[in-house]
């Protein structure tokens, strides 16, 4: 198989699988209104600056409960000599035993059902300006590579499935997974207005997107599989829909645009004011964020297959040299239904992006010591694409213009608590929301990286407060 191929199996199937997420050292930060703003687009009318201009930026999050690597750490994975031979616990003589100088892949031995999301951004020019005291324009720019697998049923974890007898009936319950690869320009606006005890704003941030590649696997109801006694897979009654981009089965793959969408953030600001003029003590936010898809026209595949009572039987010897997705999905498709292009539906598709509602509270116990609190929950729109996971998060941090450092604390999923660091020193941040992945060695389930490099006026600021203080004249 090729890398196209196993990435494929890798990040969405459901038997095989497992943004920063939301960085949370920057976007809870009430001096960094770029930052803010991908996590609620009316941020930027509450930061003390009139202007913020983004250099660059860079993430990267990764997180799973199907598979981990034992006993290592992040940097491991940037050494060829650990990566070039890594070994699987389930082959090994004595899988309690670690080798020396060897990673080692084992699989997670639960009752919980199994997710992944991997997300990588690349940030561009972004600015915004605040045109006067109540109205503020911005820019933002940056590309995406999302993958995502959920509500996958523990029995198709390694060692479960493993262990069922040949004829073993397992139910499989609704799954989804995708990918998708874009680019995207925003246009943000936000309006702001007195209220009483203090302020209230709006923003909006309108995005074009422009997809690279997509792909999406998902089935809407239960069905039943069994393992054959050759070791295959034996089901009925399942309803499947998938689809991925042409350009996922070139031998010669071209990174170029062949989708576009629409994308919007939504989201509100209301703070209450301090006895100090222009600071606040309390903050509240609420969002709507990646509300939107990228269509890819006649350069895709769709398929669709509904299996009444037919029992279908995939066995290994069929796919084993497979060497793309157009390959799997015509064997797929003859083992089904006889004809190897019977659940070819369409030549476009549509991915969903990871559509989420996201609540934030920020307490100012003084003028540089704040604790903060985000929530963020996936919101299903109905559209086959990417599903974020789940994350209540808590930030106690101490700001100053040019100094700023946090010390978040996080649950993702509800099943993996997070110890997190971020630090901020003039305009360059750097950070993580699991600070365990570099530090300790241990069972390495994901990771999580970011940075900025931003410039923001060198004057007084002002107070903090935003909108109502005077940090610069008009």
């Amino acid at each position: 198989m090729n890398l196209r191929l196993l990435l494929f199996l890798f990040c969405v199937s459901p038997i095989v699988c497992m943004y920063g997420q939301e960085q949370l050292g920057l976007s809870l930060n009430h001096l960094s209104g770029i930052q803010a703003m991908r996590l609620n687009p009316a941020a930027p009318a509450v930061t003390p600056y009139r202007w913020e201009v983004n250099i660059a930026g860079g993430s990267l999050f990764a997180s799973n409960n199907y598979l981990y690597l034992r006993n290592a750490r992040t940097a491991d994975l940037l050494n060829s000599s650990l990566t070039q031979n890594i070994l699987f616990a389930p082959d090994l003589s004595n899988p309690e035993t670690l080798p020396p100088g060897r990673l080692v892949v084992d699989f997670q031995n639960d009752n919980r059902r199994r997710f992944a999301y991997i997300a990588a951004k690349v940030a561009g020019p972004s600015f915004y300006y605040k045109i006067d005291r109540y109205n503020s324009i911005g820019l933002t720019t940056g590309a995406r590579v999302l993958a995502s697998a959920s509500g996958v049923d523990n029995d198709l974890s390694y060692y479960q499935f493993n262990e069922f007898r040949a004829n073993d009936t397992i139910g499989i319950s609704p799954f989804q997974g995708g990918g998708l690869a874009f680019s995207e320009i925003g246009l943000n606006y936000t309006m702001s207005s007195p209220a009483p005890g203090g302020n209230f704003s709006l923003g909006i941030t309108a995005k074009f997107l422009q997809g690279y590649g997509g792909l999406f696997l998902s089935s809407r109801s239960q069905f039943n599989i069994a393992r054959t006694p050759e070791n295959g897979i034996r089901g009925s009654s399942a309803r499947l829909k998938y689809g991925f981009t042409d350009n996922l089965t070139d031998e010669d793959y071209q990174a170029e645009v062949i989708g576009s969408g629409i994308g919007i953030d939504i989201g509100m600001v209301a703070t209450v004011d301090g006895s100090t003029p222009g600071e606040y003590i309390w903050k509240v936010g609420f969002s709507i964020v990646d509300i939107g898809e990228i269509r890819f026209k006649n350069s895709a595949q769709r398929h669709n297959i509904r299996m009444s009572g037919n029992e279908v039987t995939l066995s290994p010897d069929n796919y084993e040299n497979l060497d793309n997705l157009d390959e799997l999905a015509q064997a797929f498709s003859f083992d089904a239904l006889g004809d190897s292009l019977g659940t070819r539906q369409d030549n476009s598709i549509s991915v969903g992006l990871p559509s989420a509602v996201s609540i934030q509270i920020d307490h100012a116990i003084t003028s540089n010591i704040f604790i903060g609190g985000v929530f963020h929950q996936f919101l299903p729109l109905g559209i086959d694409g990417i599903r974020r996971g789940s994350l209540l998060a808590i930030s106690p941090r101490f700001e100053q213009k040019w100094v700023s450092m946090s010390l978040p604390v996080s649950m993702y999923n509800w099943q993996q608590i997070r110890f997190g660091a971020a630090l901020r020193l003039g305009p360059l941040s750097i950070g993580t929301d699991h600070i365990g992945s570099f530090m300790n060695r241990g069972e390495l389930y994901g990771t999580d990286f970011y940075a900025a490099l931003s410039i923001f006026p060198f004057g007084r600021k002002g107070r903090k407060g935003g909108n109502n203080v005077p940090c610069y004249s008009f």
